[in-house]
């Protein structure tokens, strides 16, 4: 701002401006640094959609109530119903790279299925995919625990 005074002129500045135009930088700068790293964060598909039926091994019969957990994602479960029926939908995840580090090799959804029911062994089946594959029909078979 300029102010007269007298016969003169001299200028005042006030120190406010220059805080709020210093912030204006900084937060710029800020921005300016950030933004490599948020395009470097990506959603990968961890675990596949995996849909199909649970069976007794010996009579064919759909399990009902048999719970199917991912070793990896223990809080990721579902159960069969009533028709030995279960859908498990995909697993995502955010996952940071920085983006002068790329990211590990990409391989398609994968992991250890484990299926559980009393009265039947525990099994734990390797799901795994292709790249670009997103689905997999299993039919999972238990065996009795006293056979």
């Amino acid at each position: 701002m300029l102010f007269t005074y007298g016969n003169g002129k001299c200028q005042l500045q006030l120190p406010c401006l220059k805080i709020h135009s210093m912030q204006k930088i900084i937060l710029i700068f800020i921005i300016l640094l950030c933004i490599p790293l948020l395009q470097s964060c990506i959603s990968i598909t961890v675990t596949p959609t995996v849909r199909g039926d649970v069976v007794d091994e010996i009579t064919q019969e759909p399990i009902n109530g048999a719970r199917l957990s991912w070793k990896e994602y223990p809080k990721h479960k579902t159960q069969t119903n009533g028709k030995g029926n279960y859908v498990f939908k995909e697993h995502a995840e955010w996952v940071f790279y920085p983006i002068f580090f790329p990211p590990p090799s990409v391989v398609g959804p994968h992991g250890d299925l484990i299926i559980k029911k009393d009265g039947y062994l525990e099994k734990v089946i390797h799901v795994s995919t292709e790249f670009g594959e997103r689905e997999v029909e299993l039919q999972i078979e238990l065996r009795k625990e006293d056979e």
